[in-house]
């Protein structure tokens, strides 16, 4: 049974005094630390690690459950610089608060409350999407984004916006890895005072195809455009695009993740490609990414990107 053994007060509870012990663990780590107090960072973090393996074992009375969120995954000592390797203990350490983090949402949504077959599919669909997380962030580049630095903290010292800009009008369209789904639309991306950037979006068509590939096209009229949106864009070295995004529907808000390589020439940006991962929904939708920058008269026509289909 997929259930926990305490109240969720108290399991909430414990689980955030982990997360702020890994923290506390994330404060030690300096770029100008030593290599012996790395070392024992090193082991700081295993310690860490396997406290909050023995604290999630104890808050769920299914083991195995305990097991995916906190799965054995030792950090050795490479042969990469010292540097690097304090970079990848640094990301190991957020990815695991992160996972902590999930686990409380997961908690305070009463996902792991005794019931019947269905609640534990829930639950473990759940734990997997952490861990499908962990791996899509790690592999789309957003690591270094998303999970590695705080939202809207000084915007204008974290923002690689130096040489480039990105307000404007512009048009995307999304295809999913397996050809099978297809939509687009426009969207505007405007600096706010802080300097960070904010985008709002329509989703203006969507085109699906089934088993036997046959295409359903629908265009939607303007009244009826899907809406999305982001407040939280982190631009690296100029080049690289990441940003979270929403998208608000009728029982539930859809979360996903944009990742791109902006294409850009004497700070005019002209297009980002890259890949869309939607999270939390199922089957989980990933795919590629076209945005291209546009006129104010583009902007306002019906006409979208070509679709490739």
């Amino acid at each position: 049974m997929a259930t926990i053994t305490t109240t969720k007060e108290k399991a909430v509870k414990r689980i955030q005094d982990k997360v702020i012990e890994g923290q506390a663990l994330l404060q030690k780590l300096t770029d100008d630390i030593s290599k012996p107090e790395y070392d024992i960072s090193l082991n700081d973090h295993d310690t860490w690690r396997t406290s909050c393996f023995n604290t999630l074992r104890q808050i769920f009375s299914d083991e195995i459950l305990a097991n995916k969120f906190m799965g054995d995954e030792d950090i050795l000592p490479s042969e990469e610089s010292f540097s690097q390797q304090l970079s990848s203990l640094k990301v190991a350490i957020k990815t695991d608060i992160k996972r902590l983090e999930h686990t409380i949402d997961d908690l305070n949504e009463n996902l792991y409350s005794q019931g019947g077959d269905k609640e534990i599919k829930v639950a473990k669909l759940s734990l997997m999407t952490t861990i499908i997380v962990a791996l899509i962030t790690a592999i789309g580049g957003i690591v270094a984004g998303y999970i590695a630095l705080p939202h809207k903290t000084d915007p204008l010292a974290v923002q690689g916006l130096e040489n480039v800009s990105l307000e404007g009008k512009w048009k995307y369209i999304c295809t999913s890895f397996d050809g099978s789904y297809q939509h687009g639309g426009r969207f505007t991306v405007q600096k706010q005072k802080d300097g960070s950037l904010i985008l709002n979006g329509e989703r203006m068509w969507r085109d699906t195809k089934d088993t036997l590939n046959k295409w359903t096209c629908k265009n939607y009229p303007e009244s009826e455009y899907l809406h999305w949106y982001t407040n939280w864009i982190f631009v690296k070295d100029d080049s690289k695009m990441n940003f979270e995004y929403e998208i608000p529907m009728e029982k539930r808000t859809v979360t996903g993740y944009c990742t791109g390589i902006i294409d850009a020439e004497n700070r005019k940006v002209k297009s980002v490609k890259g890949n869309f991962y939607v999270l939390n929904d199922t089957p989980i939708l990933t795919g590629q990414i076209i945005f291209k920058k546009i006129t104010d008269d583009d902007y306002n026509s019906i006409s979208t990107l070509p679709k490739n289909h």
